[in-house]
């Protein structure tokens, strides 16, 4: 006899058997949902340079080609359900042509390091002659407790706008800070950062404190060499749009910032430094950037960097006037786009750059959250393919409209089971979607594990020798450039550098994000209303 309460609630033990058969008959029609289907999206995914992926619950091989991982995907699932496998196979089936380039941006540092491991011991396993040319392949982006890999953050791609650039640099140096920069703020560091731009030189903190804090060096050092008589207006009358106690602040963050020797030198070299010190090879196809934090670079810096990295990728490829194949790895893609100005370049470069040969794969362990809503519905509805392993219910909810039906459950049902199923997947099993398809299920092949082949610690050794220091510069020789040119700049000027801060009456917080370039510019007349106003307070 059932009880009263049933005839409301219905049977908790039946509820909980048909969920069990719901999941169970999806996990059924997922591993063998009609044949036919799968053998229509298996065609679709092979072709000319395939490569093996991995396999159908039934045997059958699932290949990918080329020209599929050359359009824009998104990838996704929670740590340790084999996403770093999973696009290490990826990357390593794209570039086997060796005509194709590779752009891996980390961080986390996770697929990096694994990646490494796989270079090392392909490098181990050819013969003496041939490793050469094939270490001349990568550029590899790093830190390490006396080198780094250089940034060029200054040299302005041919055809690029400097305001633009400025304005992102200046969004990846906000991404560093933990502190809330108002409008006038950022008003600022977008001047310091298109003085920079403007005079091809690196950002020191003696330069920072000179340019916000002594007239005199800006009257005699800065404007007679700007060659943009906007951007020089600007700054003559950076006293009358900025308040001493913004100025300050800002000298204040540069300080924190600019406190670490990779920090100093990633901001302090001019595009003539880098040149100098690491001339580009132009045999590099395969461009591996570790972003994830080390000793001797904090977090924060870690991911401006990542971002700094993109924003270089974009402009290459926005520029360049050949059709190039070039695939851009995001990990951890949440990371970086936190800044609007940065989440709307990578967008735009996701819309407009397809045509040049260029597509993004976006990788995120739970882009539902820790990518911002619009970004992410905007990800997914540009990826042309979707790889998922382990993942949370609204990541499902992505895949779900291109799961094969069964005729014999509910709509509701078939999407509360698939929800459950994908909640608790195996490692290495993923779905994967080819728009305009049937979803298919399958387990990624069992990578090559180049330990079984050589001690881990000489494959390590073995990519920071001979493959990632090719890419790098000492520390102290790079310290030794920035303080040379220092020291020349503020000889011929003659003038004090060590103006005091002076002291703050108030936080600078609680300005509203600048989202673009006309909203910089038009900070300018917000910016002269808001310090007479503060200066009419104090």
């Amino acid at each position: 006899m059932p009880a009263a309460s049933d005839w409301f609630f219905g049977n908790r033990k039946e509820s909980y058997a048909r969920a069990r058969r719901n999941t169970a008959a999806m996990a059924a029609a997922m591993r063998g949902a009609s044949e036919e289907d799968a053998r229509a999206t298996l065609r679709a995914l092979d072709g000319d340079e395939s490569f093996l992926l991995g396999a159908l619950p039934r045997g059958e091989e699932v290949r990918l080609a080329a020209r599929e991982v050359g359009r824009h995907g998104m990838v996704w699932g929670s740590s340790g359900a084999g996403k770093s496998y999973g696009l290490v196979i990826i990357t390593n089936g794209w570039t086997a042509g060796g005509t194709r380039r590779l752009q891996i941006l980390d961080p986390k540092g996770e697929t990096y390091l694994l990646k490494s491991l796989h270079v090392a011991g392909q490098y181990l396993d050819l013969p003496e002659p041939e490793r050469e040319a094939y270490a001349a392949r990568f550029r590899v982006f790093d830190v390490t407790a006396d080198a780094l890999t250089p940034f060029n953050l200054f040299a302005v791609p041919t055809g690029m706008s400097p305001s633009l650039l400025a304005s992102l640099r200046a969004a990846a140096t906000r991404h560093m800070s933990g502190h809330d920069y108002s409008d006038l703020m950022e008003y600022g560091v977008f001047l310091l950062y298109s003085a920079a731009t403007n005079l091809q030189w690196g950002i020191t903190t003696k330069f920072v404190r000179a340019f916000f804090l002594d007239a005199a060096f800006r009257a005699r050092v800065i404007l007679p060499r700007l060659s943009d008589a906007r951007l020089r207006d600007s700054i003559e009358h950076i006293e009358t749009t900025l308040p001493t106690q913004t100025r300050t602040a800002i000298v204040r963050q540069f300080d924190i910032l600019l406190a670490s020797a990779p920090a100093r030198i990633s901001f302090g070299l001019s595009p003539a430094m880098v040149h100098a010190l690491a001339p580009a090879d132009a045999r590099a196809t395969d461009f591996l950037g570790n972003f994830g934090p080390t000793p001797q670079r904090s977090p924060a810096l870690a991911k401006a960097m990542a971002i700094n990295r993109l924003i270089d990728v974009l402009n290459d490829a926005n520029v360049r006037e050949e059709i190039t194949p070039e695939l851009v790895l995001v990990e951890e893609v949440g990371v970086i786009v936190k800044q609007p100005a940065v989440a709307d370049f990578l967008l735009e470069g996701s819309r407009t750059l397809r045509w040049k040969g260029l597509s993004m794969v976006c990788v995120a362990q739970d882009p539902a959250n820790a990518i911002p809503r619009e970004t992410a519905t905007a990800l997914v509805l540009n990826s042309k393919w979707l790889l998922a392993f382990e993942c949370g219910k609204e990541e499902a909810l992505w895949l779900f409209p291109h799961v094969t039906r069964a005729a014999n459950q509910s709509e509701a049902e078939q999407r509360q089971a698939f929800v459950r199923e994908m909640a608790r997947l195996p490692t290495q099993q993923a779905v994967l979607v080819k728009k305009g398809l049937p979803a298919v299920r399958f387990r990624t092949r069992d990578l090559d594990d180049p330990t079984t082949r050589y001690p881990r610690e000489l494959l390590t050794e073995t990519f920071e020798r001979e493959i990632a220091r090719r890419s790098m510069v000492r520390v102290k020789d790079a310290e030794a450039r920035i303080a040379t040119w220092e020291a020349d700049l503020f000889a011929s000027y003659g003038g004090s550098s060590s103006a005091a801060p002076s002291t703050v009456h108030g936080p600078q917080t609680g300005g509203a994000a600048t989202r673009g370039i006309a909203d910089l510019f038009a900070l300018l007349d917000r910016a002269r209303g808001k310090s007479a106003d503060e200066e009419n307070s104090r």
